[in-house]
């Protein structure tokens, strides 16, 4: 007997059971979780480590029925054979092989790991969580191959792109690459020329041909396709962080995605405030994962509770703000400068400052009569008061006061950027 298990010893490496992976930032549920239906795959984002997304991983496995069943890559497909063989598992997580590959190059990785989840557990279908440009990547995989997903939580989904943020980064990234500048990072994100697809994918998405990968996955018959090959499909964001600081409700959201980037046709929209609710972190915001498991426990059933959103900005009205935003921030811009050089504002100077007032007094009424424009009343009313300075220096600008006006415009500036 001794000499058959040291030959099936021989014949058969054994492989440690998988670990969950440790960080600074767990969250616990109360309870644990129950038995999951199906496999469940987590896909990072861009800002990923080999481990994938740590607190989502222990809030599914710790303490209860379901295991760990290790990082997967699509090169090591035997690997990850071996180790579900001998230990099973039904959470896993994906790790591509270059993390801040495309979209597409690496929805094709997804597209194996998907494959060998379904043959190694017998299941016909998986559920899938997946963060940021990790969502994008599963929705191209959903587009063209149709099947292998049930049920789909997506966090931070940049689905028409990272706004002013990713726009920034994709030019500051390509002139950086095409001038040899020595740039290693933005953010998160690595800068190099194999990198430059991901600075691409994240541009924003208006149907102007910017972005021709989000462009493409946006027209009504990819979208047709999602749906048809989803059961379910949730979105997780948050809602009251200010992109790049800038302080104006329209570009309100996680900090780098916006609502309106993160909505999709037909899917069910959670948003989430507090101190964990911006880009890099809502993947450790107690509430978040809370409703990330009720989708995956009732087959993408969610209660929409306090925190369902419902009221989403069009492209078009999302770029006449966005339009509204830089005629105003060139308002205070030709402000300052009759304040510092005594010229006179001109027609097209008068303009901009108008732009000023009327992007001030719609953020006003925003901020007086929604409750959920901010997380609290006093930042509400920090945000406000931003609102009325601003109309009060364009008052004195058009009024032939640019001193005064400069002032108001500076400090109410200052008051919105601080009020986050």
């Amino acid at each position: 007997m001794q000499i058959q298990s040291s030959a099936f010893s021989q014949s058969r490496k054994i492989v440690p059971a998988p670990r969950l992976p440790g960080s600074k930032e767990l969250v616990l549920p109360e309870e644990p979780t129950p038995r999951l239906e199906r496999p469940v795959l987590v896909v990072p984002g861009g800002n990923s480590r080999p481990w994938g997304l740590p607190a989502v991983l222990h809030y599914l496995c710790h303490g209860g029925e379901n295991t760990y069943g290790g990082s997967i890559r699509s090169d090591k497909l035997q690997d990850f054979a071996e180790t579900h063989s001998q230990h099973g598992g039904n959470v896993f997580a994906l790790e591509y092989t270059r993390h801040l590959g495309g979209v597409e190059e690496n929805s094709h990785e997804l597209t194996a790991v998907i494959e060998a989840i379904l043959k190694n557990t017998g299941a016909t279908e998986i559920d899938v969580v997946a963060e940021c440009k990790g969502a994008l990547e599963t929705r191209f995989h959903l587009q063209e191959n149709g099947d292998g997903i049930r049920n789909l939580v997506q966090l931070v989904p940049p689905n028409r792109g990272m706004n002013v943020a990713g726009d920034l980064a994709s030019m500051v990234a390509e002139v950086s690459v095409a001038l040899d500048l020595g740039l290693k990072k933005i953010g998160y994100f690595e800068v190099s020329p194999d990198t430059l697809d991901t600075f691409r994918d994240m541009r924003t998405d208006l149907g102007l041909g910017w972005n021709p990968t989000l462009q493409r996955m946006n027209q009504p018959e990819g979208l047709a396709k999602e749906k048809k090959a989803l059961h379910s499909n949730t979105i997780l964001m948050g809602t009251h962080n200010r992109t790049l600081g800038i302080p104006t409700r329209h570009l309100a959201g996680d900090g780098m995605v916006t609502p309106w980037s993160a909505h999709q046709e037909g899917a069910r929209h959670f948003g989430f405030t507090g101190s964990r609710s911006d880009h890099g972190r809502l993947s450790t915001h107690p509430q978040a994962l809370e409703k990330m498991r009720e989708a995956l426990l009732n087959d993408g059933r969610t209660v929409a509770d306090n925190h369902f959103l419902s009221d989403f900005q069009s492209p078009a009205n999302m770029g006449a703000s966005l339009a509204l935003q830089a005629a105003s921030l060139a308002g205070k811009g030709v402000a300052l400068h009759s304040a510092f050089t005594g010229q006179a504002l001109g027609p097209l100077g008068l303009g901009f400052v108008a732009a000023t007032g009327l992007n001030a007094g719609r953020d006003l009424l925003h901020y007086t009569l929604d409750a959920k424009s901010s997380p609290s009343g006093l930042k509400r009313g920090f945000q406000a008061a931003a609102s009325v300075g601003s109309l009060a220096g364009v008052a004195a600008a058009l009024t032939g006061h640019p001193v005064a006006s400069a002032a108001l415009l500076g400090a109410s500036q200052l008051v919105g950027v601080l009020a986050g």
